[in-house]
Formats: C-alpha cells, structure tokens, sequence
C-alpha cells in the first residue's frame, strides 16, 4: 500500500464519519474501540516509512529485500482492512457489556431527538443483551419507556415494549415498573396497530352474536 492509498482510506473513514447520523455515531461510539482503528493506521504508516525511507539497513535473517518489501506492503494494507473489519463486527454484533450499558442511554436520547429508533430496536432485540438490560442505570430505562418512543415502535408494528415486559428480570430491575407498564399500556390502547385492539374489534360470530349470557 503506497502512503497515497493509506491517506485515501484515512479519508473515506473520515467521511464516513461525517456523514453518519447522530443515532449512528452514538452507536458506533458505544460498541466500536475508537483506539483500534487509529492504532491500525499508525502501524500501516510505520511498515510504509520502513519500506520506502531509505535507511540503508540490510534485510534480517538474509532474506531478500523483495520479500522484505512484499511483506511490509502485505502488512501496511492487511492491518488496517483487518482493523476496519473487526470494528464493523463489533458494532453489528452489538453486544452490551457491563462497560457499556452505563452509556447506552446517549443512544437511547440520541433516537428520541431524531426521531429514528431502528438502531434502539436493533440492540434491544441483540441476542445476549436482554440480561443485560437488567443493569440499566434508571435514567436509561425512563427514555427507553418514553412515550414517543413507545408509540413510535408500536406504530411500527414493533411490540419490543411488550417482550420486555415479559422479563421479569429486567421489569423488576426497573426503578418504576408501573410507570414502564402504564406508559407501554397507554399507547397500546390508543395504537391503531395495537393487539390489544386487534382484539377489541375481532368479529363476532352469528351464533355469538345473539348468544345471551
């Protein structure tokens, strides 16, 4: 990799960054290492400048300088793909820890100000998070219940709300489980794609219909 092409990539991240949405950069935040990919780029500069600075130094183990040099450009290039790679894992598989969860709220406030809760909805519904979200701080659990939020997910056929509820684990670490149930309840009584509406306006059938208690 020529030091033209490591700068070039150092732009593309750079833009890619300038370009997310708050949601996004919030969630990259919390699930990518920031250190990794600057570390990454740092050695790749470093195998470059050994390659091509002229320092007159001999090949180790007497190997041959073109072998040396495939090597040091293999590495300059690999190291930060690798890097790149391993950053974009961590944010898809996003995983809450112990370290993390304590900062997930800034995801959670970050949706509420934008309007977009796909990426709340992708981490709730992460495979592992679940008891986790047992050891969410009590301002993080009262955005997460925020009624817009609720109603937002609701009206988009999402019933998360509803699924984490259901865990007892995590409603009874709630600091208010009646307001959590209240505020979920309340929009599911006023949602048009609710359940429990669904079910309030089931048909009847004919024997029902005239059937007197």
């Amino acid at each position: 990799m020529p030091l033209e092409a490591l700068l070039t990539f150092i732009g593309i991240l750079i833009a890619a960054w300038a370009i997310a949405r708050p949601v996004q950069r919030r969630s990259l935040d919390l699930f990518v290492p920031t250190w990794i990919l600057p570390l990454a780029c740092l050695v790749s500069l470093i195998l470059i400048i050994i390659r091509d600075a002229p320092f007159g130094i001999p090949a180790p183990f007497g190997w041959p300088l073109a072998v040396v040099t495939y090597f040091l450009t293999l590495g300059a290039f690999m190291i930060p793909v690798l890097a790149t790679i391993y950053c974009g894992l961590c944010w898809h598989r996003a995983r809450l820890t112990n370290r993390n969860t304590a900062h997930v709220e800034q995801v959670f406030q970050a949706a509420l100000r934008e309007d977009e809760f796909d990426e709340v909805e992708r981490i709730l519904r992460k495979k592992g998070n679940q008891h986790s979200l047992e050891h969410l701080p009590a301002s993080a659990a009262s955005t997460l219940f925020h009624p817009t939020m609720v109603a937002k997910l609701v009206g988009s056929y999402s019933l998360i709300h509803l699924e984490l509820l259901a865990n007892m684990g995590f409603l009874t670490a709630l600091e208010n489980p009646l307001d959590a149930v209240s505020s979920v309840v309340r929009v599911l009584l006023r949602a048009d794609v609710s359940p429990m509406r669904s079910a309030g306006h089931q048909p009847v059938s004919r024997e029902r219909r005239w059937k007197v208690p």
